[in-house]
C-alpha cells in the first residue's frame, strides 16, 4: 500500500503549474497517501495552500547546482518515502531519489546518463511536437498504472490573499466595471508583450469605459510607469507577491499576458486569456493555456533569428501594436459574450494552427498554380503555409531551403524532397543549430483532403517519429 509520495518540480513557476495535474491525479488515486512536493522558493509560495499537498520541501539552486545537498538528502531519507517522481530531469534531482534509497524512483529515461538513477524510467517521446507539456508530465505516472487522470485542479488563493484582494477591489476599483489584468513581465524564459503596444492598447480600452485595468508583474525592459496615468490603470508592477497576484487573477474577468507561469495559472481559474507566444522554441501546442476562452498572439515566423538565438524585440515583435491587441481582445470578448467556449479538441486545433509552419515544395509552376487556391483557403482557416517552386536541387536551392526553414520556424516540409535533402536538413537543424527538426510529408496538398485531415496526418507523423529517423524533432 502506497503511504508516502515525493513529487519533485523545482524549476520555473510555469513548469510547476503544468505539473499540478500530476499531483491532483496522485491525490485522487491515493486519497490517504502523504504527498510532499519538492519545489523552488517561488513554487512554495504558489502552492502553500493547495489542498492536494500535505507538505512542501523548498530547495535552492545556485549557478545550476543544488544548495545544501547533503542536508536535503538526510531530510528526505529520514521520511522514508515509498515513491519518488522526478518531473524536472535535472542531474541533482535525478540522483536525489537514488541517494535517499527510495524504493520506487520514476523519471524521464530519455537521458541515458540520468536514467540509471530511476528504476521505473519512462522514455518520453520528445520528438512529438504536437503534445502538450501537461501530457509529458502525466507520462511519468505510467508505472503506477492508475485508473484515472485528473485535469481539473481545485486551486484557489489563500485566505490571506483573498483579504488583500477584497480590500484592493473594494477601495481601488469601480464595482460597476469588469476587471482586466495584464501581466507585463515573465520569469526570464520568455519575452513580455512590448510595452509600447500595451500602452496603446490600454488607451483604447480605457476610452470604451468598461474595464478596470490592473498591471502586475515585475518591471522589465521597456516598462515606463510615466507612460500611463493613474486614472487609466491600477499599477501594481513590482508591488505584489506571487500569492497576491494569484488572488487578483482569481477575481479578474480577463487576463492578458505572455508565456509565463501566472498566465498559465489564470487558465486554472478558466479566465479568458489573450496569450502572447513570441519565441520559436515555445509553441502553443506545447505550452498553451488550458482556458476555455483563448486568443493566441504569435507570428514567430516573422522573426529572422535562427533557432534558439535570442530575439531582438524591436525587430522580431514589430508586428505587435495596440491595434492588433485591441482586435484580438475584442474577438475574445465576443467569444465570451456568445458563450463560444473552446472544448478540448477545438483548443488543440487552435494550438496546432498557431504552431505548425509548413514549407510546401512543388517542382513546377503548374503544381504551384493547382495548389494556390487551396493554400489560400487553408491560410484563411489559420494554417501558415509557404509554397515555393524548386525546379532543380542545386547548391543555391539547398542553401535557400536551409535558411528559410531556420528563419521561418518551419516544422513541416511537404512535397517531393529527395532523401539526401531530408538528411541534410535534419543534420543542419538538429546537429549544427541544435534545434527542432522538421517532419517530411510526401503527400501533396489535395482539394479532397480537409485541413482537419492534414493536421491529423502531421500529428500522426510526429507521434511515430524517433531519434534515429529523419522525422526526429
Amino acid at each position: 500500500m502506497v503511504k508516502k509520495i515525493l513529487v519533485q518540480r523545482a524549476d520555473r513557476l510555469g513548469d510547476l503549474v503544468f505539473s499540478l495535474p500530476v499531483i491532483q491525479t496522485l491525490r485522487d488515486n491515493y486519497p490517504n497517501a502523504y504527498i510532499v512536493l519538492l519545489t523552488s522558493e517561488i513554487g512554495t509560495e504558489l502552492v502553500q495552500n493547495y489542498s492536494a499537498i500535505d507538505d512542501i520541501v523548498t530547495v535552492q539552486f545556485r549557478k545550476g547546482k543544488l544548495v545544501n545537498r547533503s542536508t536535503l538528502i538526510q531530510k528526505i531519507k529520514s521520511q522514508q518515502f515509498d515513491i519518488y517522481i522526478s518531473l524536472w530531469n535535472h542531474p541533482d534531482m535525478a540522483r536525489l531519489g537514488y541517494k535517499c534509497k527510495i524504493p520506487m524512483r520514476i523519471g524521464d529515461g530519455s537521458n541515458l546518463l540520468l536514467r540509471r538513477f530511476y528504476n521505473r524510467s519512462v522514455t518520453q517521446n520528445w520528438c512529438d511536437y504536437s503534445r502538450h507539456q501537461v501530457d509529458f508530465n502525466l507520462d511519468l505516472l505510467q508505472p503506477l498504472k492508475l485508473s484515472s487522470i485528473s485535469y481539473n485542479i481545485p486551486f484557489s488563493a489563500s485566505e490571506c490573499s483573498k483579504l488583500y484582494t477584497d480590500n484592493l477591489f473594494e477601495k481601488k476599483l469601480d464595482k460597476t466595471k469588469k476587471t482586466l489584468l495584464i501581466f507585463v513581465s515573465t520569469g526570464g524564459s520568455n519575452y513580455p508583450i512590448p510595452f509600447e503596444a500595451v500602452v496603446s492598447f490600454i488607451k483604447k480600452v480605457h476610452d470604451i469605459g468598461l474595464f478596470n485595468i490592473i498591471l502586475c508583474g515585475e518591471p522589465g525592459p521597456g516598462y515606463y510607469k510615466k507612460l500611463l496615468s493613474d486614472s487609466m490603470v491600477l499599477d501594481l508592477v513590482g508591488k505584489t507577491t506571487i500569492i497576491q497576484m494569484v488572488g487578483i487573477c482569481e477575481r479578474s474577468h480577463f487576463v492578458i499576458g505572455p508565456d509565463t507561469g501566472l498566465t498559465h495559472l489564470a487558465a486554472l481559474f478558466d479566465k479568458p486569456i489573450l496569450f502572447f507566444s513570441p519565441i520559436k522554441p515555445n509553441p502553443p501546442v506545447r505550452w498553451g493555456p488550458s482556458s476555455p476562452y483563448v486568443k493566441i498572439l504569435r507570428q514567430e515566423y516573422r522573426c529572422q533569428c535562427v533557432g534558439t538565438n535570442l530575439c531582438n524585440p524591436s525587430e522580431c515583435f514589430g508586428y505587435v501594436d495596440g491595434d492588433l491587441l485591441y482586435r484580438l481582445f475584442t474577438e475574445l470578448m465576443n467569444d465570451v459574450s456568445l458563450n463560444q467556449e473552446l472544448n478540448v479538441s477545438s483548443r488543440r486545433r487552435l494550438f496546432l494552427l498557431s504552431s505548425i509552419r509548413v514549407l510546401y515544395i512543388v517542382r513546377s509552376q503548374f503544381e504551384y498554380d493547382t495548389a494556390f487556391s487551396l493554400l489560400k483557403q487553408f491560410r484563411r482557416e489559420g494554417l501558415i503555409v509557404f509554397p515555393f517552386v524548386i525546379l532543380k536541387w542545386d547548391f543555391a536551392s539547398i542553401r535557400f531551403v536551409l535558411k528559410y526553414i531556420s528563419q521561418n520556424n518551419i516544422n513541416v516540409v511537404q512535397g517531393s524532397v529527395p532523401l539526401f535533402i531530408r538528411f541534410l536538413v535534419s543534420f543542419y537543424l538538429g546537429t549544427i543549430l541544435q534545434y527542432v527538426k522538421p517532419i517530411f510529408i510526401s503527400t501533396p496538398f489535395q482539394h479532397f483532403i480537409s485541413l482537419k485531415d492534414y493536421l491529423s496526418f502531421y500529428c500522426l507523423k510526429w507521434n511515430k517519429c524517433n531519434r534515429n529517423s529523419f522525422t526526429h524533432l
